[in-house]
């Protein structure tokens, strides 16, 4: 997935530290609240000194917190409030914030005001903006999908691109790491029916698949094999705990053979990286009778078989089981784009070629939204100077159609919203791009967009202006 080039730097204030501990008292029946936020601003992809402050003030809006639990409730809004932010201010900018709360309209209105003379003696560029808070009481937020609460699925990401998948992750590692191995095996299971989406339509099982690989990682994790231990002693069929040796075993496999070119890897790495792989596929044939029954493990079986070399036919005829016992799963397509990478001994003509005989054997009512889906995949391994539209095969005008029929079916997904302007403004539709721009307004994600078609490059390109 492309990425902005705008560089975090996090630099917090003395002055806004302070402001975020004085909170008012939490066990009053107070209704209004504000928020407040203090950061500054850097050049694009720069470590260079600050170039502007800025101050980002809310109006005061109310909320509510069942049983008087102020303290839950303005943890939650002040997450908020700050993912918020970023989306108003891009990632050029970091900083911190506060939100408290008050007994009446009028008091918090006078912290806004004090707090934006604070701003403005520290020549700060003070911005003011509408906000409703959406948390609700923690009581009432612990949708855990099944499981039982506390599920900490982090309430202020949104479900919704990068996000929602941080959000799966981020609930089953702390599953993982309470060692509620039960509740673990039940949410992946869950997931494995394929009937949780997130908001852009991507499968909640892609963010255990991301859960997996942090946690397989034994410079972060290094009990991987003490905890798979107590996971099995659990439940011995979990497929879960399998799916974790799986990719146990083959992020050691790359860990050993390192990054770089095939000429470059030491005759002890390619050893290690083919025993520790052939141990993976060990482990996966060893739990076909119950770990298929999760689409994770087809896509386990490609990566591994990828890897080791097997012959092409070989790795489809596994591609295409997968398939027929999960034939929404699109990820499983995804799995074969990236078999047939150049690098891999594919061309960009077999991957146009694959692209094509998917879409067409899909349900008609899909087709649309496939072909964006397989491309939109394609394009994340592309190097800025290839031309998805021109030489790599892709046609803007199918693409199109397949995002409009991914907002059709996802309207409340920003995320696609602002990969369709991304790609609008690549394929030289600025009508369309300035549309979705202004549609989005401040929610547009920057991250969306190319490290040389920049979401500021595109926008001077809509307005006909030298870049």
């Amino acid at each position: 997935m492309p990425t902005s080039n705008l560089k975090v730097h996090l630099l917090l204030l003395a002055a806004a530290g302070g402001l975020i501990g004085c909170a008012a008292k939490v066990d009053q029946p107070q209704d209004s609240s504000a928020c407040m936020f203090y950061g500054r601003v850097y050049k694009h992809a720069t470590t260079s000194e600050p170039i502007d402050r800025i101050g980002v003030l809310s109006r005061v809006f109310p909320i509510s917190a069942t049983g008087g639990d102020w303290e839950r409730a303005l943890t939650r809004v002040k997450n908020e409030w700050l993912n918020f932010v970023s989306a108003l201010v891009g990632n050029d900018v970091d900083g911190n914030g506060a939100c408290l709360h008050f007994p009446t309209p009028q008091e918090a209105s006078e912290w806004i005001d004090r707090e934006t003379t604070k701003f403005r003696d520290q020549d700060a560029r003070v911005v003011s903006t509408e906000f409703e808070a959406h948390s609700t009481p923690a009581a009432a937020q612990d949708d855990c999908d099944g499981i039982p609460p506390p599920c900490t699925i982090p309430g202020w990401l949104p479900q919704d691109g990068r996000g929602g998948l941080a959000s799966v992750q981020t609930t089953a590692q702390n599953l993982y790491m309470t060692r509620r191995y039960g509740d673990l095996d039940a949410l992946i299971n869950r997931y494995s029916k394929l009937q949780d989406r997130l908001t852009d339509g991507k499968f909640k099982l892609a963010g255990i698949s991301e859960f997996l690989d942090d946690a397989s990682d034994t410079q972060g994790n290094p009990d991987v094999m003490a905890d798979l231990r107590r996971w099995r002693t659990s439940n011995p069929k979990s497929i879960g705990a399998t799916l974790l040796e799986i990719s146990y075993w083959r992020n050691a496999a790359w860990k050993a053979r390192g990054d770089g070119l095939a000429n470059t890897v030491s005759p002890e790495g390619w050893r290690l990286f083919h025993e520790r792989l052939q141990l993976a596929q060990e482990a996966l044939i060893a739990s076909e009778a119950y770990a298929a029954a999760n689409p994770l493990w087809y896509m386990e079986y490609l990566e591994v078989d990828l890897g080791l070399g097997v012959p092409r036919k070989e790795e489809f005829a596994v591609y295409q089981q997968g398939i027929h016992a999960f034939p929404d799963f699109f990820p499983l397509h995804f799995a074969m784009i990236r078999a047939l990478r150049p690098e891999w001994g594919g061309s960009h003509e077999a991957i146009a070629s694959f692209i094509e005989i998917v879409v067409n054997r899909s349900p008609e009512a899909v087709q649309a939204e496939m072909y964006t889906r397989l491309w939109w995949y394609a394009d994340g391994f592309t190097s800025p100077e290839e031309d998805l539209f021109g030489g790599l095969g892709a046609s803007w005008p199918q693409m199109k159609r397949g995002f409009d029929a991914l907002l059709k079916h996802y309207p409340a997904s920003v995320w696609n919203k602002t990969n369709y302007a991304s790609f609008a403004c690549r394929a030289g539709d600025m009508t369309t791009f300035t549309r979705l721009r202004t549609e989005l307004g401040i929610k547009i994600d920057a991250r969306a967009f190319r490290s040389n078609m920049s979401l500021d490059v595109c926008a001077a390109r809509a307005a006909g202006k030298p870049i």
